[in-house]
């Protein structure tokens, strides 16, 4: 009997061990979803996000984007100490020394970081995504094709955007523009300026003048604004905190308030006020879920299923604002309230292809997210 006993002992013992060791993985899972069909244990995980900063309201609006993921079971730990190209790279050496299992970045200052970045990531065994970002050296891109944990990249239509930007202030009735560029060489700035070449050439209105990464913005916009009387129209091809506000500013010193129209990218804290005096007429952004869809990459390669195994670039939408409702229904969707719900992310995650992850992307539209509460 004392034999037997021993032997039943010896034989739970044995079950216990094997239950513990979970098929081989010591990761605890979070089930999530709601019998929608995208039902699935997601891994305990910890992503990176490295960002310039969260005090201005596009950098806020990414990372609150970034933190949507954190309801499916995981941590996200945010480095804002990217203010620069060497800063940049130190903010992905923190987010590696903290023990992420992926993370993301925007190459704001420029594509030559990325191959320090993603050479620390594969040396660390960190999965990692883009934003915002778009790759044009061959060389660089060649890398990363070959880098087993980069995931792709997300960007928006720069040369659509361009083009729509222009559109909308010729609709308001500007005819002769001045565009500011925020660089040279950087595909976002560039494809932008071909948008809007393009869409002045083709509805038969006048480029005076292209002012490029000014100093002084308020300064630079003045003398143009001097030199060039007839100019109706500003369009900033950069952060509108950085160069809408000033070239309104620099509108109101020349005198000209109320007979020139301004416009540019990314959301503003003073984009409303600037909207109700009328002394901006269109801001161009509100395309934060560009970290969130990096980041899906990310998590599904790290749990080795990746929805996008070939590497492309996923395109996002940008929104277009034009009055103070468009503000209002942007925070009330996508900033108080996450547009999507746990089943939605699930879904992205789960994605059968690359496209079907684009079709999720290509409906982040404030009229999607309006209708999709409403059901």
């Amino acid at each position: 009997m004392k034999k037997t006993l021993a032997l039943l002992m010896a034989v739970l013992m044995m079950i216990s061990l094997f239950a513990g060791c979970g098929g081989g993985s010591n990761t605890d899972t979070k089930t999530t979803g709601s019998g929608s069909g995208a039902t699935t244990d997601v891994p305990e995980f910890k992503a990176g996000l490295s960002i310039w900063g969260t005090s201005d309201s596009h950098g806020r609006g990414v990372s609150t984007a970034a933190s949507w993921i954190e309801s499916l079971g995981g941590k996200l730990i945010i480095d804002t100490g990217a203010f620069d190209a060497d800063a940049q790279i130190a903010s992905v050496e923190n987010l590696i020394n903290s023990g992420v299992d992926f993370l993301t970045f925007c190459a704001y200052t420029g594509e030559s970081i990325i191959p320090a970045i993603a050479s620390k990531c594969q040396e660390a065994g960190v999965y990692f995504a883009m934003w915002d970002t778009t790759v044009t050296d061959s060389t660089i891109q060649a890398a990363l094709d070959a880098n087993p944990y980069y995931c792709g990249t997300t960007n928006e239509d720069q040369y659509t955007a361009g083009y729509n930007g222009v559109s909308e202030l010729a609709k308001q009735g500007a005819k002769e523009f001045a565009l500011i560029k925020y660089a040279v060489g950087v595909a976002t700035c560039d494809d932008r300026e071909k948008g809007a070449a393009a869409a002045i050439k083709d509805l038969g209105l006048k480029l005076s003048y292209t002012l490029v990464a000014p100093e002084d913005v308020v300064k630079g916009v003045q003398d143009v604004l001097t030199n060039y009387k007839s100019i109706d129209a500003i369009f900033a091809l950069g952060g509108s905190a950085t160069y809408v506000t000033p070239s309104i500013q620099a509108i109101d010193a020349v005198g000209r308030t109320g007979k020139v129209k301004t416009a540019g990218f990314d959301f503003s804290d003073t984009m409303g006020d600037e909207l109700t005096s009328k002394k901006a007429s269109l801001f161009i952004g509100g395309h934060v879920c560009t970290s969130y869809y990096a980041e899906i990459m990310a998590l599904s390669a790290w749990m080795g299923k990746p929805v996008n195994p070939e590497k492309k670039q996923l395109t996002i939408n940008y929104l277009y604002i034009t009055d103070t409702n468009g503000i209002s229904d942007y925070q009330k969707y996508v900033i108080d309230n996450a547009p999507y719900s746990n089943d939605d992310m699930l879904k992205h995650l789960n994605s059968k292809s690359f496209d079907e992850l684009q079709s999720y992307a290509a409906a982040f539209t404030i009229e999607n997210i309006k209708a999709a509460r409403a059901g």
